[in-house]
């Protein structure tokens, strides 16, 4: 179980689109089968596994970029400014 925790945290850090973080997210795992030797069930075969198989799902679900807001102030000279009343 630790292993698809870690699984998971690396494509929250790391997202499916463009290796943003991933925010507001939930994955429910309904079905795995390990192999049945113990080599087989080490780091090295599951977080891949698992990770590749979590951003599968997200692209499938059509995951989307949100631009970021940003509020920009502008400041000028009241020498620059031009005259409402002219």
């Amino acid at each position: 179980m630790n292993l698809i925790i870690e699984a998971f945290n690396e494509v929250c850090v790391k997202g499916p689109v463009a290796d943003e973080p991933v925010k507001e997210c939930i994955v429910r795992l309904v079905d795995a089968k390990l192999h049945e030797d113990a080599i087989h069930r080490g780091p090295a075969q599951t977080i891949p596994a698992v990770r590749n198989g979590i951003k599968g799902a997200m692209m499938r679900a059509r995951t989307v970029i949100l631009e970021p807001m940003q509020k920009a102030f502008i400041s000028r000279s009241k020498r620059l400014a031009w005259s409402s009343n002219s």
